[in-house]
């Protein structure tokens, strides 16, 4: 059975057939941006089955303790959406690549604003890539009103699921913003809808563990 068969018979069929990926550096501006929304679409309706209706997430443990898949977990169905999930985001990564791209080359053109008709900011990832656990009391983390399940959209502006490299390029502008003293810029998808920006001021003195005083676990 093919993939595609298996997402349809699990009533997951979501239609990733009206793109094709090795198209995405010919295409125009707007069409890209629909794509973009749509793929986008799509991974918040996988999301929300792993969170909503499989009580886990990409990182929750399939197997027993005795290496068994666990009971209590449709293992099957949750692999499958792992799996289109995985696909969607490295769609979605090359996309915003030429995205991009197609922007540069829009604005060096010196088209008008009013000749753009984008629904958002193209240009920022709205994917999530990292989840906020933990939060401690009085910590840096918590004076910046982050709360726990909130998803990291972007982190100082410029780091999103295209560029975090595996969230070591939070890790540095965590460990510079504590030599330097300054903010970092948050945008956190709260609750699934809500959109929220934040100023976070990582300190090695706050009276706890680490400089954040929460955990940022990886998507």
């Amino acid at each position: 059975m093919s993939f595609e068969n298996a997402m349809a018979k699990l009533n997951l069929d979501l239609d990733s057939s009206f793109y094709d990926p090795t198209a995405f550096p010919q295409l125009p501006l707007q069409e890209l941006t629909v794509t973009k929304a749509a793929i986008e679409g799509n991974l918040e309706s996988l999301f929300a089955a792993l969170q909503n209706v499989h009580k886990c997430d990409m990182d929750t443990p399939l197997l027993s303790r005795d290496g068994f898949p666990r009971s209590d977990i449709d293992v099957v169905q949750v692999r499958l959406i792992r799996t289109q999930i995985i696909r969607l985001r490295n769609d979605l990564r090359s996309l915003l690549q030429c995205l991009n791209i197609r922007l540069e080359e829009f604005f060096q053109s010196g088209a008008a604003p009013a000749e753009i008709t984008l629904n958002s900011e193209p240009s920022v990832d709205m994917v999530p890539f990292a989840v906020v656990n933990e939060v401690v009391a009085h910590s840096p983390a918590y004076k910046a009103g982050l709360q726990d399940g909130d998803e990291l959209i972007s982190f100082a502006e410029t780091i999103n699921a295209t560029n975090h490299d595996g969230l070591k390029r939070v890790v540095a502008t965590v460990q510079s913003s504590v030599a330097n003293r300054n903010e970092i810029k948050v945008l956190v998808l709260r609750n699934k809808t809500d959109k929220i920006g934040l100023c976070l001021r990582p300190c090695a003195d706050w009276g706890g563990r680490g400089v954040l005083g929460c955990r940022l676990d990886k998507l």
